[in-house]
């Protein structure tokens, strides 16, 4: 981890430490899946927010969290990046308008990768891989704990 400090602490160095890929095309196509988002990446995302912004920003990681309809891992890097713009503090205006729907393809092969992506999640049923619930409530167990443990 190299060095940086609480003002620096950017969306794209908060996902790469936590082993997010900061392109959402990676992604593209997949539910809410825990293989993606994690209880345990959210933690290290509200530790590390905690510990560089502090812990009002990391309340409002945890409000965040909590507030997203489909946790897939396109919509946490969209709403990482919408965070870190405004200044790491929560407002409803944050998650409006943006539906999942991103590219930041480079190359034709990118662009091919993303629409058949988009193509097969459009094809599934609506919802059967969608693990939002059981995502937050690990987050929520995983942070308990993590509070506990630092009271002592």
């Amino acid at each position: 981890m190299s060095d940086q400090s609480k003002s620096s602490l950017t969306a794209h160095y908060l996902l790469e430490v936590c082993g997010v890929n900061d392109r959402t095309s990676y992604y593209a196509g997949r539910g809410a899946t825990r293989s993606d988002v994690s209880g345990k990446i959210l933690i290290q995302m509200y530790t590390m927010i905690r510990d560089r912004v502090g812990q009002q920003a990391a309340d409002d990681f945890n409000r965040l969290i909590h507030s997203i309809k489909s946790l897939t891992a396109v919509n946490l890097i969209l709403t990482i990046h919408r965070f870190e713009k405004n200044g790491w503090k929560f407002e409803q205006e944050i998650l409006k308008g943006h539906n999942g729907v991103f590219s930041d393809a480079q190359s034709h092969e990118e662009i091919i990768g993303g629409f058949l992506g988009a193509m097969m999640a459009m094809s599934q049923f609506e919802g059967s891989q969608d693990k939002t619930y059981s995502i937050i409530n690990d987050f929520d167990h995983e942070l308990k704990v993590f509070l506990t443990s630092n009271q002592e």
